[in-house]
This record gives structure tokens, sequence and C-alpha cells, in this order.
């Protein structure tokens, strides 16, 4: 709400069940432009599934909600975005290693945070440095809720990259390598901690391969 650029909207989507939990400061942010609209609870999801089902037209920037951003974090996006392009614009990306078969290697051998700043199917958006999706840059299955409550609901980036290939979706890097600074208490539980360490990232890509294969 403090952007150089401003969102025609911004909308924080919370699950029905969590209305309750809504503190104060949050609901008071109504008066400033916030729109808190309520869905079923998709988790990570949340965040843009909503939002693709009641804007099929629009650009969406997706900020995860437990780091800080920078007054410049849209402007950045924006300016960006190539015109007319299948193009996924980020701040923090990996970059997907392969085999010798060409097949990703296991998640932590990755290069982290090394997306280039060229759009390439091998660049790997990840969430919290907020990305910019174009419409309809994903595959009509993107929302599969059958498909990724079972076999990727804990990493809609990954279910997003896929959906992104599938269509013929790039993503490229913007600026260089950023710390990203989270409010406090935000990573007691963070979902981070069970997918990289707890090894359910890989296990969530073999998924997609054996559904979807590689798109290289």
């Amino acid at each position: 709400m403090r952007q150089t650029v401003r969102p025609d909207r911004v909308i924080l989507w919370i699950a029905r069940e969590d209305k309750d939990s809504l503190t104060n400061e949050i609901v008071a942010l109504e008066k400033f432009g916030l729109e808190i609209q309520y869905c079923d609870d998709l988790r990570s999801y949340k965040k843009i599934i909503p939002s693709l089902l009641a804007e099929p037209e629009a650009f969406i920037v997706t900020a995860d909600d437990d780091v800080y951003y920078w007054r410049t974090w849209l402007e950045e996006l924006v300016a960006a975005y190539t015109p007319n392009s299948a193009e996924i614009v980020c701040h923090r990306a990996h970059r997907i290693r392969l085999d010798s078969e060409e097949r990703p290697l296991p998640y932590q051998r990755w290069g982290m945070d090394e997306g280039g700043k060229v759009a390439s199917p091998l660049n790997f958006p990840t969430g919290v440095g907020g990305v910019l999706y174009p419409p309809h840059i994903f595959h009509p299955d993107v929302f599969r809720r059958d498909i990724y409550e079972r076999y990727c609901f804990h990493a809609d980036d990954i279910w997003l990259y896929w959906m992104a290939r599938r269509n013929g979706g790039m993503a490229k890097k913007i600026g260089s390598e950023r710390e990203f600074v989270s409010w406090p208490g935000t990573q007691d539980r963070a979902l981070w901690m069970e997918n990289v360490e707890g090894g359910k990232n890989d296990e969530q890509i073999n998924s997609m391969i054996r559904l979807f294969g590689f798109p290289k």
C-alpha cells in the first residue's frame, strides 16, 4: 500500500474458518484500500487461485505475507515485464540443475537464487520474492484442485512452475541477490522447513514428473 506503483487492487485472501483470527490492525487497513476476501482453506494457494478465478484477464502479482517488501518492489516487477510475452517476472528464482538424462537433480542441488535475468525454462520462481504473472500464463489444469491437493499441496511454487511451463511460460529473475527479512515469529512453522529440509519438495517434484513429465 506504500508502493511507488499503485496496484489496481490489493487483496488479502483468508480461509473462511480463520476469519475470527483477523486482528483489528489488519481490518483497519480496509480504510486505506485493502480488500479482505474469504475462500476455502487452500493453504499457500490462497494467494493466487481465487484471484485467477475472479480476474482471469488481470496481471496478478503475488506477495508472501511473512516478509517485508521495499517501496519499489512492484515498480521493478512491472518495469521488467516484456509486453505481450509469455514471461513471468520474479525477484527471486532458483536455477534448476539437470542430471545426465536431463532430469532435475534433487532440489537442494539447484542453484539457489541464481535464476538468470533472461527468461529460461530452467528458472524456477520462488514466491517469497514476489512474482508477476501475466494473463493466461497457466495451463487450464492450474485450477485442478483434485490434483494439486493430492500431489503438490505443500508447494504452490512447484505447481505454478509446472502449469506455466506446460503453457509455454518462462520466468526471468530481476535484480541482484537480496536478503528477505521475515516478520518476527512467522518462521516458527514455516513451510520451507518441511519442503526443503524435510525433502517434501523432491517428493512433489517427482509427482509432477510422473503426471506431466519434465517440460524442458
